[in-house]
């Protein structure tokens, strides 16, 4: 079932509009509004009938205020697979946009780390396979390519495929294309794109170091790593063929999709963190992409290299995964990338 990028973008935005009036008109951070919570607004989640509600069961409505309706967003974020979290101490609203982070380094509202990196989280994926957090080796066995020719694109084949993985340093180019329509056929959009894909360095971060990035330090686990992974990473004729709206953001509907890893032994971690920290990939393709909107018909390049924390299982080889965005079919061989990251 495709669920609609931009759903969760949208809603985030929508509290981000909430949190911006308030800082705006009081100095103290605080303002009593008035409000109306409108019980006939009804809620429809990929085309089907849905109510909010909170943690005990209580129905939850929209809520309109200032001529804008807001929906609930720990409710609406957790039944897309999000996670939110309210620290009262730091009065910090922490949002996880894949859920559970298990094995995934995550910002928490009490870390004390003087660090400046770190202050969202929203390029994390899902969590983790296995139930512990991770132990990250010392060792200084880094990987990197920076010969051109290495770099060169390869025929492609069946080239990423489990069996055939992309080698260390050789770029993987292919097709891809993502399309979602609603039941009603209200809500619509169809994309096409030429990406590519480089791991160009892999080096092992401790744990103390994921602290220093600003993140919680990751529990200790015999069995996970982590490495700190950098691609090189375009989006080649990244075009809105349609939409129901009069345009897109660029980096909601193209970026890099980081799925996770899979051992050659075919052991998986779901997820990897891409944003929160100085030179991340999430980072450089907000950048790349600079919040430019595309108008249905227009099409738009751009290329971005950035680093993200992987977990990965210790004493075994690790393909770093990629998702592509067309997830039609019902097997995922057919959507699923693998690259050697050594």
């Amino acid at each position: 079932m495709q669920i609609k990028k931009s759903v969760f973008v949208s809603t985030l935005l929508a509290c981000s509009l909430v949190f911006t009036t308030v800082g705006v008109t009081a100095s103290n951070g605080i303002q009593n509004i008035t409000a109306a919570l409108n019980k006939n607004i009804k809620f429809v989640l990929d085309g089907s009938s849905w109510q909010p509600k909170d943690p005990k069961g209580n129905n939850l409505s929209a809520l309109v205020y200032n001529g804008s309706t807001y929906v609930p967003l720990k409710s609406v974020s957790e039944a897309l697979g999000a996670e939110v979290d309210w620290n009262p101490k730091t009065t910090t609203i922490t949002i996880n946009s894949g859920g559970d982070q298990s094995g995934i380094p995550y910002l928490d509202g009490d870390n004390t780390s003087n660090s400046s990196n770190g202050s969202s989280n929203s390029g994390s994926n899902s969590g983790s396979s296995n139930s512990g957090g991770s132990n990250s080796s010392g060792s200084n066995n880094s990987s990197s390519s920076d010969n051109s020719d290495d770099n060169a694109p390869v025929s492609t084949g069946n080239l990423g495929s489990f069996d055939k993985p992309v080698p260390f340093g050789k770029t993987l180019t292919f097709n891809d294309s993502y399309s979602y329509e609603s039941n009603d056929k209200k809500d619509f959009i169809k994309t096409s794109v030429t990406y590519s894909y480089t791991v160009t360095k892999t080096e092992p971060i401790t744990r103390d170091k994921i602290q220093e990035l600003g993140f919680r330090k990751p529990e200790a686990n015999a069995a996970i790593d982590y490495l700190l992974v950098t691609i090189k990473f375009s989006a080649n004729n990244a075009k809105l063929v349609k939409s129901s709206n009069k345009d897109e953001y660029l980096n909601v509907y193209f970026k890099p999709s980081i799925w996770g890893v899979k051992t050659t032994e075919k052991s998986s971690i779901i997820g990897g963190n891409t944003s929160g920290f100085d030179g991340s990939l999430g980072r450089a393709t907000d950048t790349a992409t600079d919040l430019r909107k595309l108008k249905v018909g227009e099409s738009a390049s751009f290329s971005a290299s950035g680093k993200f924390i992987l977990p990965i299982y210790k004493n075994a080889e690790n393909y770093l995964v990629i998702s592509k965005d067309n997830k039609s079919s019902n097997n995922s061989d057919d959507y699923l990338t693998y690259f050697k990251l050594k």
